[in-house]
């Protein structure tokens, strides 16, 4: 008497290999997220230091910042879709952006421009973001979900690091999360990062 062999997978074995793969991809993905992430943030690092560093040098240069937008605020960098950065806040200036040309030349990527971009914040006659009660000159960017934030120093929004819901005062000691405003929602989806120019070694 001659055996049948069956070749093939039975059900339960397609089962568990379909759920294998299910499982693989997921962490796959998970993990995938999380490089862009990190590169994103490195890239935004990098293109920030650039400018704080080329702000620095402007000021010591010629006793001033460049002259940006009438608002006091001025996006970082060119490119930006319909010209606007931070959520549509802030504009592009194009003379700003020649000032600091000398000094340096990057230019925000595509993975920053998701995230809001980044804009320097001056001193201005009536509208004026105090450092310890007084006017201070800005550097702001943001970076992905809960990352600290990798380009300081950085102000604390409240005093202990507790934010005090006061968008005005900022304060000289290290955020305890490492950044100046937790992510929101919407177009306030990332992780704040505020930069007082003063306090730049």
């Amino acid at each position: 008497m001659s055996t049948i062999q069956k070749n093939g997978f039975t059900v339960v074995e397609l089962l568990v290999i379909v759920v294998v793969i299910v499982l693989l991809a997921t962490i796959g993905t998970a993990s995938y997220r999380g490089l862009v992430t990190r590169a994103n943030n490195a890239d935004i690092a990098e293109t920030v230091s650039k400018y704080i560093d080329a702000l620095v040098i402007y000021h010591s240069k010629n006793g001033k910042y460049p002259d940006g937008n009438a608002n006091y605020k001025t996006c970082l960098g060119v490119g930006y879709p319909g010209g606007t950065c931070w959520a549509g806040e802030v504009s592009q200036n194009a003379a700003f952006s020649t000032s600091l040309s000398s000094f340096t030349s990057p230019v925000l990527s595509n993975g920053s421009l998701s995230l809001r971009g980044a804009y320097f914040n001056a001193v201005g006659p009536s509208w004026n973001l105090t450092l310890d009660g007084v006017a201070e000159n800005w550097v702001i960017y943001s970076v992905e979900g809960g990352s600290k934030c990798p380009v300081g120093p950085l102000a604390s929004s409240g005093p202990g690091g507790v934010d005090d819901g006061n968008v005005f005062t900022y304060f000289s000691f290290t955020p305890p999360l490492g950044q100046t405003a937790p992510p929101g929602s919407g177009a306030n989806a990332a992780a704040q990062c505020w930069v007082p120019l003063s306090l730049v070694k």
